[in-house]
């Protein structure tokens, strides 16, 4: 029986579908920016934006289905633009199939790598999740003020300065969000001793329990916290309401403060994937370090949606010495081992000791192997 036929990219029928709906996911996703764009955009591009969406939209999903993302029924082309964790957790769920089935103490370190893909996931969604309930309650607490003015604490609200909208937001719930931020970072943390754990090293990363951690965590936590909420949307509620006074009324300032929170939460859950990411990386490199490990194995999900870059580290399925990791080029972010593929990468290195990779069999890199990789990637890049 032949087989299904492969593009030029050796994805077959099924990767080609999971690719196509990434791509317009993607397209949908900037047209309803520039739809909705308020930053001087002008009006017949918005219009044809708004045109093209509806159209893309129709000729993508002219009825309702079930969404292989989350499993409710949606109409509208809304299959396309379903939540890109619950694929990725259902790709997790794979790589845990095929850690069990490996087994050993490489199956071990498989689960582990899903569990970090997993934590990052878990983490983004709490923080998207904190911060809509977020913007939320400050909505309500301005509406609030306009419909009872004379109220003193109306008047602290709508008169606030810079500093008085940021204990606003304080008081909206950032300190639970925090909390929950915070915790996931202390999952990355076990879950990366637990690999040199399991390959009979001594963990690289004190315990979570000590206060130089606790302490490390949470300032972190605050600075992330600060930097990409409290401050950008402390400064766009105060904007929001001085255009009250010259060119809105207050009820339309509200109304326009509601839809810059929308593009706010965007930029905020794109640097919260970023930050969580990069902590992971951090930590696990670290504890590598600690741990005396210098060679890594690359894993993470493998469908439509992976990279040229990624697929072929993927298929090389080698354990890579880490001089020859910092020759690996993925022509978006410098740095491959902290960056894996590039922006937004669901792929990771996992120190992997050479006595494991030994009785596992697996290979060690070569030069011609970072050659082929980077091809790979540069391949991607002219196209």
């Amino acid at each position: 029986m032949t087989g299904a036929a492969r593009d030029a990219h050796g994805r077959s029928p099924v990767e080609i579908a999971e690719w196509s709906a990434g791509l317009a996911a993607d397209a949908v996703a900037r047209l309803q920016r520039l739809a909705d764009a308020d930053d001087g955009t002008p009006a017949p591009a918005r219009l044809r934006a708004r045109a093209a969406l509806a159209g893309l939209r129709s000729a993508l999903d002219p009825g309702a289905h079930t969404c292989p993302g989350c499993g409710v029924e949606h109409g509208d082309g809304r299959l396309l633009l379903a939540d890109e964790s619950g694929r990725t957790r259902a790709k997790i769920r794979r790589m845990r199939t095929e850690a069990r089935r490996v087994g050993g103490e490489f199956g071990e370190l498989l689960g582990l790598m899903a569990d970090r893909l997993e934590i990052e996931i878990d983490t983004v969604d709490a923080f998207e999740g904190h911060l809509r309930e977020l913007h939320a309650r400050i909505i309500t607490v301005l509406e609030e003020a306009i419909r009872n003015p004379t109220r003193p604490e109306s008047a602290a609200v709508l008169n606030a300065n810079l500093q008085g909208f940021e204990d606003i937001l304080e008081g909206a719930g950032i300190i639970e969000a925090r909390a929950q931020w915070s915790e996931d970072q202390r999952r990355v943390i076990e879950t990366a001793n637990k690999s040199t754990a399991v390959q009979a090293l001594p963990a690289g990363v004190v315990s979570t329990d000590t206060l130089a951690i606790k302490a490390a965590i949470r300032d972190q936590s605050e600075a992330f916290w600060a930097t990409k909420v409290v401050g950008p949307d402390a400064a766009l509620l105060r904007e929001g309401l001085r255009s009250a006074l010259t060119m809105e009324s207050l009820p339309q300032a509200v109304e326009r403060i509601a839809e810059r929170l929308e593009t706010s939460r965007a930029r905020a859950v794109t640097a919260a994937r970023t930050e969580a990411a990069i902590f992971d990386r951090t930590v696990n490199l670290t504890v590598a370090e600690k741990a005396g490990l210098q060679t890594f194995f690359y894993g993470g999900p493998e469908d439509g949606l992976t990279r040229p870059f990624c697929r072929a580290m993927l298929e090389a399925g080698k354990v890579w010495p880490l001089d020859l990791v910092g020759q690996l080029d993925n022509r978006q972010i410098p740095g491959a081992l902290m960056s894996a593929g590039g922006y937004n990468c669901r792929h990771r290195f996992m120190a992997l000791s050479p006595a494991i990779a030994e009785r596992r069999g697996i290979e060690a890199a070569t030069d011609t192997d970072v050659r082929r990789v980077n091809a790979a990637a540069a391949r991607r890049r002219r196209r």
